[in-house]
């Protein structure tokens, strides 16, 4: 997936290519920088006439070497994955399409090309070592740490209820059902105002810090496995809270991140690379 996303990312660069040589008599240049703002903010023009030129004289290589590789198959794939991307149908994609002022002829000589420049640039590339790739784990593994986990059900109380600014009463309410012995699920799918947890009995999944706010995960963080806690207020609303099961942070292993490591290294020498 990684490989493909780079692909893609090359994909998008020839496509700027491809706008600018076909508006080549109105200024190329500032309609390829406009083209390169949208994936890499603060590029300059003149780092995309660099790339510009660097993508034409790899191409220019694979054409004086005669190089050329049988991939069939990955166009017949790339075109499928392009495709895929817009959701909304052949009208979708034809209205992008007419905006870069391409046709689906047009993009697939592009996949085709850049396939073929990928694969000529492969071919000049050493292979990426597992020695390289577990040098980059031990020089980064503390990046790749997995946060502590847990497995969160709530019972939530919006704060955004008309003529409701303060709801704890009602969410201590709710609290003395739990204590008389009445089910955190069932209390969850009756009382909570989250409607994607609680039809799942307020299950929120597994989460971690970073990706919920700050005193909410306070106060997860705080509780024991497989006891339902007081009532909490936080800048969202009133929740009753559960914690059914946690993992602690831990360091991944080379053998499992690998594989990840050689795709960015990977791509990382083919943007160093200088035709």
């Amino acid at each position: 997936m990684m490989k493909r996303a780079a692909f893609f990312l090359l994909l998008l660069i020839a496509t700027a290519a491809v706008v600018w040589l076909v508006l080549a008599s109105r200024d190329p240049l500032p309609a390829a920088w406009q083209a390169w703002r949208f994936r890499i903010p603060g590029i300059n023009k003149d780092e995309v006439k660099t790339r510009l030129e660097e993508d034409a004289r790899l191409r220019m290589q694979r054409l004086t070497a005669g190089s050329s590789s049988d991939i069939s198959e990955e166009v017949r794939d790339e075109l499928n994955f392009w495709e895929e991307q817009f959701h909304l149908g052949d009208a979708d994609r034809a209205e992008r399409l007419a905006l870069q002022r391409l046709t689906k002829s047009d993009m697939r000589q592009s996949i085709v090309k850049d396939l073929q420049d990928g694969a000529f640039l492969e071919s000049r590339l050493p292979p990426i070592t597992q020695e390289a790739a577990r040098g980059w784990y031990e020089r980064h593994k503390e990046e790749l740490r997995i946060p502590a986990r847990h497995r969160v059900h709530h019972i939530f109380l919006s704060r955004h209820v008309p003529n409701k600014p303060d709801r704890s009463a009602e969410i201590r309410s709710i609290h003395a059902e739990l204590q008389r012995g009445t089910a955190f699920g069932a209390l969850a799918a009756k009382r909570s105002e989250d409607a994607r947890s609680k039809v799942l009995g307020g299950d929120l999944g597994w989460i971690s810090a970073g990706r919920m706010p700050e005193d909410f995960m306070t106060q997860v963080e705080k509780l024991p496995v497989g006891k339902a806690g007081a009532p909490v207020e936080t800048k969202l609303g009133w929740h009753l809270l559960l914690v059914t099961e946690r993992r602690a942070s831990r360091l991944p292993s080379f053998d499992e991140v690998s594989e990840e490591i050689t795709a960015l290294l990977d791509f990382e020498q083919r943007t160093r690379f200088k035709p």
